[in-house]
């Protein structure tokens, strides 16, 4: 297996992800971790808030959306999150 490295994503050579996928992304607060994480949505999917005070939104271009399986971990909010 090729795994490639870029600024925000570790994958594999020639691969596509595709929503309810594992991948593996650099941690925003620790440049030399990993996450582990599921990718739940991407570009052009609307994204709704079981809050009600929040306003639903629709990822953008190069935009997606992950998740951690392990409810124990807390959410880290990064600004962009882009899959190559």
């Amino acid at each position: 297996m090729d795994l490639r490295h870029d600024s925000d994503c570790v994958y594999e050579h020639d691969s596509r992800v595709f929503v309810g996928d594992v991948v593996v992304l650099k941690d925003p607060e620790k440049p030399d971790d990993l996450l582990v994480r599921r990718l739940a949505a991407v570009e052009g999917y609307e994204m709704v808030s079981k809050d009600e005070k929040e306003e639903p939104f629709i990822l953008e271009k190069d935009e997606c959306w992950v998740v951690s399986d392990n409810e124990a971990l807390k959410p880290k909010v990064v600004p962009v999150s882009m899959l190559a």
